[in-house]
């Protein structure tokens, strides 16, 4: 089996800006129509019914078939039959919304652990400025840098990052290394109606992981000595 895609996106999803962007990620995906599961348990304290309905509108207006996955709680994220709902998903879309919420209820779930195996088998995994920060190595919330998911392993997400939240470094501090990883994660700014998608490349020659710019806006990566900017097409790599 070969790992899919993770897609980490900027934040302000379903909005007729993404629509060039989410186009090119469904059609990176080889089963047509994509079924594609949208998970709004980051947005459970702030109208997950609607953030679930935007997502399946938008996406099935796009072509896909869509469907919301109600897991709200951490009780909803063990309960065996709305796990179930992502065996057959091509897609696993976690909306915006509260991260340290949804990283509380999401890690060490069932739920989780079905992500995770979905995308051993090939599925892509997308999150949305929440969604996107629980998925790297830490995320800054709080004032303060938490461990996280870690399924990129090597980055932690600055999400709404547009031109004019051009960060210095002194603001946030410097994300702590991850327990057994043997570097610091790198802190990436990712534009609103932008993402990047993992594209290892197994012809390079360097150790790292290879991502590409999509979407509307940059990509601000934070390495010494200057950061560096990005747009769509553009690839870079974390090593």
């Amino acid at each position: 089996m070969v790992n899919g895609q993770i897609v980490l996106m900027g934040g302000n999803e379903f909005r007729a800006n993404c629509v060039p962007m989410d186009r090119e990620l469904l059609g990176m995906i080889a089963r047509q129509p994509v079924r594609v599961a949208i998970l709004p348990m980051a947005a459970a304290r702030q109208g997950p019914q609607q953030a679930a309905r935007n997502g399946v509108d938008y996406f099935n207006g796009l072509g896909a078939q869509a469907y919301p996955v109600m897991a709200l709680s951490r009780q909803d994220a063990d309960d065996p039959q709305i796990v179930a709902m992502l065996n057959d998903a091509d897609l696993i879309y976690l909306t915006g919304g509260d991260p340290a919420y949804l990283l509380a209820n999401l890690r060490g779930s069932a739920l989780f652990w079905a992500v995770l195996d979905r995308w051993r088998q090939g599925a892509m995994i997308v999150g949305s400025s929440a969604g996107a920060m629980v998925l790297g190595a830490a995320m800054r919330y709080g004032h303060r840098w938490t461990p996280t998911l870690g399924l990129a392993a090597r980055v932690a997400i600055l999400p709404h990052h547009n031109d004019a939240a051009f960060l210095a470094l002194s603001l946030v501090g410097v994300p702590p290394t991850p327990s057994g990883a043997a570097n610091t994660p790198t802190m990436i700014g990712v534009a609103e109606a932008t993402g990047i998608v993992s594209a290892d490349d197994p012809g390079a020659t360097e150790m790292g992981t290879h991502w590409r710019v999509v979407g509307a806006g940059t990509v601000t990566v934070y390495t010494l000595p200057a950061p560096q900017r990005y747009h769509a097409g553009e690839r870079f790599v974390i090593t």
